[in-house]
């Protein structure tokens, strides 16, 4: 793999393996040993393990509440499997795996960091892509420089000065990502006639995306600060099922006097 071997072994040379996988296995004190190109049967021992577990424990594909509770699965199954008796050594494997433990390394007590480390621009609209996938942050395209840094499951952009500007999980790993509606609002507020172009726009309730469509500027501007300072007390949907009670509309403003009723009825229309 590309991450571990600049070039691979050939009849006359020793593969060259990268500098951060070098440090990885001194870090971690194990050798490495290198297969040839395109030779999956020098590792057959391996292949064969994992076509154990496979076959025998997912023969079914399995319901995947999130890889924690996976893994979790996977070793409860792999402890009650250690009670089989080995085919070849007649003894229990998990009594085998208690007298190999005596001759293992102890692990470090802190582990190595492995990350990967690159600098993001940000477009016009505030957003930065990472895994193929755009994350709003709030003035990113004001800095002068964001850096992101990347671990196996999640991602930190720091600032110019290595302040956390954003970090979460990647992207790939959850098909679904909460919006940072305070933050969408905030933007929105500087060009409140780019709202219905921003990429959040389609997910936006009904209701409040109707209540936001106003021609006058200055009342679209007033609702987005009204709904913004909502969002520090109450989620968006809560807002959304307490609209009328929240949004506390005014029966003096001539637009606004009308039946909110008809905001919903409106709003279906449009759909």
């Amino acid at each position: 793999m590309s991450t571990a071997v600049v070039r691979s072994k050939t009849r006359y040379e020793k593969a060259r393996l990268t500098k951060e996988f070098q440090s990885f296995a001194l870090h971690y004190g194990f050798k490495v040993q290198t297969c040839n190109p395109r030779s999956g049967y020098e590792k057959g021992s391996v292949e064969n393990k994992v076509g154990y577990v496979r076959y025998n424990f997912f023969s079914t594909s399995p319901k995947l509440i999130s890889f924690e509770n996976l893994n979790q699965r996977l070793a409860d199954k792999l402890k009650k499997d250690s009670q089989r008796v080995h085919y070849e050594k007649k003894k229990k494997i998990s009594d085998l795996w208690q007298e190999e433990q005596t001759s293992f390394l102890k692990l470090p007590d802190i582990d190595y960091p492995v990350f990967k480390q690159f600098e993001v621009k940000p477009n016009r609209y505030n957003e930065v892509t990472i895994d193929k996938t755009r994350i709003h942050i709030p003035m990113a395209k004001t800095m002068l420089s964001l850096t992101c840094v990347l671990t196996a499951t999640s991602y930190t952009i720091y600032d110019l000065n290595g302040e956390i500007v954003n970090k979460g999980r990647r992207p790939y790993l959850t098909k679904k990502r909460a919006i940072e509606w305070s933050n969408v609002f905030i933007t929105w507020k500087r060009k409140p006639r780019s709202m219905t172009y921003s990429r959040y726009w389609k997910y936006l309730p009904k209701r409040i995306a109707y209540y936001l469509s106003t021609e006058d500027w200055r009342l679209q501007t007033d609702r987005i600060d009204e709904l913004i300072t909502l969002l520090s007390t109450h989620p968006l949907k809560e807002i959304n099922e307490r609209f009328y009670e929240l949004v506390g509309i005014s029966p003096t403003s001539e637009e606004l006097s009308v039946n909110m009723k008809s905001y919903d009825q409106l709003a279906r229309d449009r759909k």
